[in-house]
């Protein structure tokens, strides 16, 4: 065999050569949009009329009904079996941690009834879980910008909430001073109250601002699109919340009634819930503090009953904080109602 030949043969028994790398093409493919893209697509906004309070701001020629009260029918389905689901989950998570020696049927009672912090903190989370629902509800079912449920201008008006929860605060405060003070009320916190106040502290103004958001914000707003009257979305809401706190007396039921009919007069006249949120907040958090220094939360939460003087007493305080909340508003010059001059706060400009 000739050198040449052999050179041939070592060469062709190498490894095989590999093909050209093809170059890449310049425009690169079109990727295909994600399910929520493609979902939003065939599910666009609808757009938001102009000069519409907020409790009716949902009302378009193409938004049609159904939709509406399809929204509704979840929100409240949603409600009922979602708040004792997070509950039961973050209770059998602190029962594993903090008594796993104690029946659990036994734990869950005592806690749900307010004896425990953790069953205040499962109940807080429960409901303050809805603020999330409410707003994929405004984007999917209702086709609304989800930030209409806040307000008229998209967003939370930060000073104005922090202004009204002042107010608040200021009312009840003396109202609190006038009451306790005379009768001779001492102070005797409960047992386990630091923790009891943590918990109060940490989420009780996320269960405030969850219950405004879901009664006052997606109810009264679609409820008052759906009819388009202001006064209807007010009114069915407030009922509504009334009914939700379960048995009562019929003072305590018009207690409550008036709450939320002053608080959504407020989101009415002020185009948002910003001082329905504070003024809520201020109320829960100083009632529960109140009662672990003075009784017991538990003693609060399982209230059913009050006398009709007490419930003419807390209707005149809210409309002394509504009253207070509205002039503020008025010297804020809140933006009331939808547009495209709404989107900007005129307050902010001041």
């Amino acid at each position: 065999m000739s050198p040449t030949s052999r050179k041939r043969k070592k060469k062709s028994g190498g490894p095989p050569r590999r093909p050209p790398v093809r170059q890449q093409q310049s425009a690169a493919a079109p990727t295909q949009p994600g399910v929520l893209r493609r979902i939003a697509d065939q599910l666009p906004l609808l757009p938001v009329s102009d000069g519409l309070t907020h409790p009716e701001a949902q009302r378009h020629r193409d938004r049609l009904g159904l939709r509406i009260i399809l929204g509704i029918v979840m929100a409240i389905m949603t409600y009922l079996v979602l708040v004792p689901t997070v509950a039961q989950l973050v209770l059998g998570l602190a029962y594993r941690i903090v008594a796993p020696g104690i029946p659990y049927e036994d734990y869950y009672a005592s806690a749900m009834a307010g004896e425990r912090p953790e069953g205040l903190l499962a109940t807080n989370l429960g409901i303050g879980s809805f603020i999330v629902i409410c707003l994929v509800l405004m984007r999917w079912v209702n086709l609304a910008p989800p930030g209409l449920v806040v307000s008229v201008v998209r967003r939370i008006r930060w000073r104005y909430l922090i202004a009204s929860g002042g107010v608040a605060l200021l009312v009840f405060c003396i109202v609190q001073a006038a009451t306790l003070l005379p009768a001779g009320t001492t102070i005797t916190p409960q047992p386990g109250f630091a923790m009891f106040l943590l918990v109060v502290l940490l989420t009780s103004p996320l269960q405030a601002a969850a219950e405004e958001v879901f009664f006052r914000g997606y109810l009264q707003q679609s409820l008052g699109s759906l009819v388009g009257a202001w006064w209807f979305g007010v009114v069915g809401s407030s009922v509504l919340f009334a009914l939700a706190h379960g048995l009562q007396s019929p003072a305590l039921f018009v207690d409550r009634l008036a709450f939320g009919l002053v608080v959504g007069l407020l989101v009415w006249r002020t185009g948002g819930l910003e001082a329905a949120i504070g003024t809520h907040v201020i109320n829960n958090v100083l009632a529960f503090t109140l009662a672990g220094l003075t009784s017991t939360i538990a003693e609060v939460r399982g209230i059913t009953e009050i006398g009709w003087g007490r419930a003419a007493f807390d209707v005149l305080t809210f409309t002394v904080i509504a009253g207070g909340c509205w002039l503020v508003a008025s010297r804020m010059n809140l933006v009331t109602r939808t547009g495209h001059a709404s989107l900007v706060d005129r307050s902010r400009i001041q």
